[in-house]
């Protein structure tokens, strides 16, 4: 048995607890057991878990997505500028007139300089590689340089015409321009997502 307030154990012979003082005639004052207090059990909020587990996969699938498709992209461009870039050189070489100008030439070596560029950083990160970022970010600011001279390639040429010019070939050129200041901003975009990127890894590895 037990006193009530001290908890200490008494027997039936005593009248008043040794270590408190608490008479223990008085009905409830004495305790046949302790209860025992089971400690509190904290469990882990799964929710939440959950919930950041999906956003991380979710975070990964765009941005290997983001990758595939840079690899398609820069494959594609490194064909299509290359041959520009190649017949330019070999019409100036053999004397043959063609549409294209000095100016496609330069941005057709630039689109292949920064198309390599862009798959070697995009092949690096694809493993998480942290040296991928300088060819990320010199392959972007060459395919904005591209895009700037495209824009001053089509205004020169629609400058020169010798035809008389039309809403029509206004709102063509426009477009033009708009194509190349989208490409512009989404080499923007690839050059700054995947800064942030590399420089969440380097802060996790420090």
């Amino acid at each position: 048995m037990y006193c009530r307030v001290c908890k200490k154990s008494v027997t039936e012979a005593e009248k008043f607890c040794t270590g408190c003082g608490n008479n223990l005639q008085v009905p409830g004052e004495v305790l046949e057991t302790l209860a025992v207090v089971e400690p509190a059990t904290v469990t882990p909020n799964t929710t939440s878990m959950d919930t950041q587990n999906q956003n991380n996969e979710e975070a990964v699938t765009i941005e290997k997505s983001l990758l595939m498709l840079l690899f398609a992209l820069t494959v594609i461009l490194f064909c299509t500028w290359g041959y520009q870039s190649v017949r330019f050189l070999l019409a100036s070489m053999f004397g043959v007139e063609t549409p294209y100008s000095v100016i496609d030439g330069v941005v057709g070596l630039i689109g292949m300089i920064g198309s390599g560029l862009v798959f070697a950083g995009a092949a690096l990160w694809w493993k998480e590689n942290i040296s991928a970022l300088p060819f990320l970010t010199y392959g972007a600011i060459l395919f904005g340089i591209k895009n700037i001279f495209d824009i001053c390639n089509e205004i020169i040429i629609f400058a020169n015409m010798n035809s008389v010019i039309t809403l029509d070939m206004i709102d063509e050129l426009a477009l033009d321009i708009g194509n190349q200041l989208f490409q512009l901003a989404f080499w923007v975009f690839v050059y700054y997502y995947f800064k942030s990127k590399v420089n969440s890894k380097m802060s996790n590895l420090n």
